[in-house]
This record gives C-alpha cells, structure tokens and sequence, in this order.
C-alpha cells in the first residue's frame, strides 16, 4: 500500500492543486457582477450587422451569424458589424488622401471600414461610439494582397489593442478560405472573449489566475524535485593539470581590434494604432493579408 502511494503521490498532488484552482476560478468567476447593457444609440441608419457582398454565406450561414453577433453585442456592449467584398478599393481609398494623407494597400480596407462605420453611424452607446466593424474583402490587389481590417471605435479602441487584434485576425481567418461561415463565427466570438467585462481574457482576472497558475507550477516542481540530490563533485581545479601547475608557454591577444556591423531589418507593419478617419472620428484596430 505504501509502495502504491508513493507512485501515485506526485500525480494525486497535482490533480488536486488543479482541481482547487479550478474551484476557485469558478467561485470567482460566478461571484463576478452581472453587466447587462442597453443600446442607447436610435441614430444608427440600420438594424443589419451582416453585409455579405461578396456572397461568401448561404441564408442559413448569415442568420446564424446575426444570431451570435446579437449576442455577443448584448455580452460586451459594443456594435459589431461584419462586411465582406469582393472589388478593387484602391480608387475609393486614394479618393480619400487629400484628407487622411498616403495610404498602403493594406490601408485599403481600414478607409473602408472607418468610413462605412461612420456614415451608417454605429455605435451602441450613440453614434460613432462603441463598436467594431470587420471588412474582408476576397479581391486581390495590385501589389498581390488580399486584404482584411478590424476597425474598432469607443472603448473597443482600448479594450481591443493592436496585438490582440492581429491575434484575432490571424486565428479566425486561418478558415476563412474554406469556411468563411466559421471564420467569421469565430471572429466574432473572439471579440466577444475579450470585450466582456465577465471574461477572463484581457481581464484582471485573466492576470490573477495566470498568477495563480504560475504559483501551482513552482508548487509542483518544488515537490517533485525537494527530494532530489546534487551530484558529486568528482572534478577538481587540479584534476587535469600536470603536478598540479599550469605551464603556460606562451600569452596571446587575437583580440586586438573589433568591427561593429549594423544593419537595418526591414519590416512591413499590418497598421494598427488608434487614427483619424475621413470623418474626423477615431479609430483603431489592425489589417490582415493573406
């Protein structure tokens, strides 16, 4: 009996730290305040969420996904708004540098973005407010892209931040070519993960339980390895020296001079950051090429 606890005590000790973590990240989570948001913005132009003009979604698809994007909208308290095309925007985009300056074709979308946010006027706190707005569009530009933008607005600027949604974009359009339905679900609850205030992504309870966690592993590797012995010390500072000196024939600098090389790596950025759009409002989010 002694034999068979001493194998499964390590095992038996972790399971149980686990199990208490989870217990407890359970209790927290449970005890966390309910947050239930009302919509107050009556100016936006339209009720949709879903513009499929690229005609990547059956019926079915596009209702199922106007379903989880109500939800999620009614969890975070932010618009989201779901565009998909399949068109050039290079000319529509440069139409705008004369008030937004120079823009790069992975820029294309992000004008495009921002400014059907705005002129429709989303918002779920009022108009231009809370909210995100994901535009993929299928069409390959000139310089060989396909490109994506997720352009948030309102407290989605600061609660969505420049890695997390390059994360988000990386995860959920790594199906789109096959499952755009799926690929677009997916983004959406992704959003959702990290805009609500209940969820542990993104929050400070996320960075309590990665604590916690990081405490349960020292635990763990301190009670595997208390019971562990150093090696011998078998090798001495004399051990392989001839009469216990060191002869040394001959001294030598090769290092008489040095030569620093630098070189810049160049880097071609998604964007990302928080900007103005064409109308004056900000915005912020990331692009995404594939």
């Amino acid at each position: 009996m002694k034999k068979f606890v001493q194998i499964f005590k390590i095992p038996l000790i972790i399971f149980t730290v686990f199990f208490v973590v989870g217990i407890i990240c359970k209790i927290i989570t449970d005890n966390r305040p309910k947050v239930e948001f009302v919509r107050n913005n009556t100016q936006c132009t339209t009720k949709e969420r879903v513009f499929d003009y690229a005609d990547k979604l059956t019926d079915e698809e596009e209702k199922a996904l106007k379903v989880k994007i109500k939800e999620a909208e009614q969890l975070c308290g932010i618009d989201i708004v779901v565009v998909t095309l399949d068109e050039t925007l290079e000319d529509y985009a440069k139409s705008y540098e004369s008030i937004i300056g120079y823009v790069e074709p992975y820029e294309y979308t992000m004008v495009f973005a921002d400014n059907f946010y705005d002129e429709n006027m989303f918002g779920f706190n009022k108009p231009h407010g809370d909210g995100i707005i994901f535009v993929d569009n299928w069409y390959r530009e000139s310089d060989g892209g396909v490109y994506s933008w997720l352009s948030t607005s309102g407290k989605a600027i600061e609660g969505l931040t420049t890695d997390n949604v390059e994360f988000i974009l990386d995860m959920a359009l790594d199906y789109v070519e096959d499952d755009p339905a799926y690929a677009y679900t997916y983004l959406v609850e992704l959003v959702a993960d990290y805009m609500d205030p209940t969820s542990t992504l993104g929050s400070e309870l996320g960075g309590g339980i990665s604590v916690l966690i990081g405490l349960v592993a020292g635990l763990i590797f301190f009670l595997v390895n208390r019971g562990g012995k150093k090696g011998k010390k078998t090798v001495e500072s004399k051990t392989y020296v001839k009469s216990g000196k060191a002869n040394i024939l001959e001294r030598q600098d090769v290092f008489i001079t040095k030569t620093v090389t630098r070189r810049k790596i160049e880097t071609q950025s998604s964007g990302g950051g928080v900007h103005r759009s064409a109308g004056g409002h900000s915005h912020g989010g990331g692009g995404h090429r594939r």
